[in-house]
């Protein structure tokens, strides 16, 4: 039962504005709900709001938040986007990615209602895209790049939405088993619809990528057929026809979809190992075994068969978008602490953690600390570039000084003995007096009309004083022996030999 449309919210929390209920479940509520911001901007979106009767129970709330951590790993076209999730009080809201279409259920119904069965090649693109999507879950990871191991668990015709563009989409991930998760599942109990459950996950509960497969084997049976796979007046009958595993081919319903016996079977084997490996791997398959319908043939078919509630809620869309934007009261009394989004893993303040940048932040406390932490910042600032100025200015005084110093008391170098006579030596005290007047020379009015002369150009240049060239021996000239003075040498003729003899001196005899 829906409401009739209002142009009041229902809620007003954030930048959220929650309007008309398009859908309840069991465990939430669907709301058309505007996601607003400056300078004008509206969004449309679907918010999720778990019933309020189940916010105050923590095992509920922690599903609610794992849906919300588990589908935001999730980026894929065939997987409805998971914008954001607010925890306000006892608000819990889920925000999703607003879709103009309808769900495949309600599709299947339009069409039986009608007496039709919907073209194979329009339920080839429909599963194959939902398909494509479940491989997008099954190879998420978190933020350090590990697998998240999330397996679906509640694939049905309700949880595939057919947008007027044509592409199906895979949503609501509420009981996903995945390593994140904060809600486990107790023993012996079920979570999702036991028509569409593997016999793996009836019997044993211990389920993996394979039990989505089988799923979505059966969805796609009763898209090709028109009918339903099992039939049961009560859950045991269910439970015992899904564990015996004697499922009717599609050919023995409609004779035509014989090409398709051994995919479908294939994909409803009773052992896991007999399906196919992955989703996508399924998903190949169908598309290789009929061409599926284009994008824009898909969307019209949806328009067509959904023609009444689309145009109900485009009417509601108008009429939400028509209504002034209306600021929340939590942006004059400053938002609760306990108003959080929640990401992968962790949970912080709306102001800290929105990526999209909460206008209504300007209120919260941290919001009005802001500005002050501003004015400190600039004043400290300030105060250090003013320290920077006058340093610099002092530090540039100190060393002008010093080189002033340094020059003044320099010792002046004399000439060396190898200058030209013009050099002379200058006198210590005309250090100042020169420095003085090279800065500021003093040009008589007969020397203004005249060219300057340089002083450098004119101050002449000391000369080097070449080395005088070496004698070269004279190489004809004969070795003259030198004379022996014999009357020297034989004054004392006698010597003494090693052996201890006197002996006289050799030509001293």
């Amino acid at each position: 039962m829906t409401q009739e449309p209002s142009n009041d919210p229902k809620l007003l929390l954030g930048r959220y504005e929650l309007f008309d209920e398009i859908a309840v479940g069991g465990m939430a509520t669907v709301h058309i709900g505007r996601l607003s911001g400056p300078a004008g901007f509206a969004k449309p979106v679907a918010v999720k709001r778990l019933h309020r009767h189940l916010a105050g129970d923590p095992e509920f709330v922690s599903m609610f938040l794992d849906e919300a951590r588990l589908a935001a790993r999730v980026r894929h076209p065939n997987v409805v986007a998971t914008l954001d999730v607010v925890e306000y009080g006892e608000e819990v809201l889920l925000v999703l990615d607003y879709i103009e279409g309808e769900a495949l259920s309600k599709l299947l119904k339009a069409a039986v209602r009608r007496g039709e069965r919907i073209e194979p090649e329009v339920v080839v693109a429909i599963i194959a895209g939902a398909l494509h999507g479940l491989h997008a879950a099954h190879e998420a990871t978190d933020e350090r790049g590990e697998p998240l191991g999330i397996v679906h668990r509640d694939v049905s015709p309700q949880n595939i939405i057919v947008g007027v563009d044509g592409v199906p989409r895979v949503l609501d991930f509420g009981i996903a088993k995945g390593t994140g998760r904060i809600q486990t599942t107790r023993d012996g109990q079920l979570k999702g619809k036991l028509r569409y459950m593997a016999p793996e996950q009836v019997a044993r509960g211990d389920v993996d990528q394979r039990a989505d497969i089988y799923a979505a084997s059966v969805v796609l049976w009763e898209t090709l057929t028109g009918t339903r796979l099992l039939e049961g007046d009560n859950e045991a009958q269910l439970i015992n026809a899904v564990i015996a595993g004697d499922l009717r081919k599609p050919s023995e319903v409609v004779p035509e979809l014989a090409p398709f016996d051994d995919l479908v079977m294939r994909g409803l084997a009773p052992n896991p190992d007999d399906r196919f490996a992955t989703a996508y791997d399924m998903a190949v398959a169908l598309e290789e075994q009929v061409v599926p319908a284009r994008a824009h043939a898909v969307g019209n078919w949806v328009r067509k068969a959904a023609e009444d509630s689309l145009l109900t809620r485009k009417r509601r869309v108008a009429m939400m978008e028509g209504t002034p934007i209306r600021s929340s009261p939590l942006a004059s009394q400053g938002t609760p602490s306990s108003l959080r989004i929640v990401t992968d893993r962790t949970s912080s303040s709306l102001t800290d953690g929105n990526v999209f940048g909460d206008p209504t932040s300007a209120g919260t406390p941290e919001a009005k600390r802001e500005p002050k932490r501003r004015w400190i910042w600039g004043v400290a600032l300030l105060f250090a570039a003013l320290l920077l100025v006058f340093g610099y200015r002092e530090y540039s005084r100190s060393d002008g000084a010093r080189s002033y110093r340094v020059a003044a008391s320099a010792p002046v170098v004399a000439p060396s003995e190898t200058a030209a006579p013009s050099e002379t030596a200058v006198p210590a005290d005309a250090g100042v007096a020169a420095a003085s007047a090279s800065a500021e020379p003093v040009v008589s009015p007969e020397q203004l009309g005249k060219p300057r002369p340089n002083p450098v150009a004119a101050r002449p240049r000391p000369t080097k004083k070449k080395p005088e060239p070496k004698p070269k021996p004279d190489v004809t000239a004969k070795p003259t022996k030198p004379k022996d003075d014999k009357a020297k040498r034989c004054a004392n003729p006698i010597m003494v030999g090693p052996d201890g003899i006197k002996r006289i001196k050799p030509g001293c005899e």
